[in-house]
């Protein structure tokens, strides 16, 4: 994990749960600023694409709660032989 030696914010996570929505609504408001001034293209070098998931039980209710179960992944996606890789 990065850390703040690194050159990474050292934000820890928010507390309460309010923060860490508010957290996430201000970096996509500022993400939405961003592209709406400065429109992202790529660079031309061959593009790489991640993602992370969270599935949760069906029928559990509110799922997100601490102690609810859930099984989580990733996924690596690039030009070339190889490309897909799972972590």
């Amino acid at each position: 994990m990065p850390t703040a030696a690194q050159g990474w914010p050292d934000w820890g996570w928010p507390e309460p749960d309010d923060d860490l929505v508010a957290l996430q609504v201000g970096l996509g408001e500022a993400a939405m600023r961003a592209l709406a001034t400065d429109e992202w293209r790529p660079s031309g070098e061959p593009l790489v694409l991640g993602g992370c998931f969270v599935v949760h039980a069906r029928g559990t209710p509110a799922p997100g709660r601490q102690g609810d179960p859930c099984v989580g992944g990733g996924r690596r996606l690039a030009p070339g032989p190889g490309g897909e890789r799972a972590r």
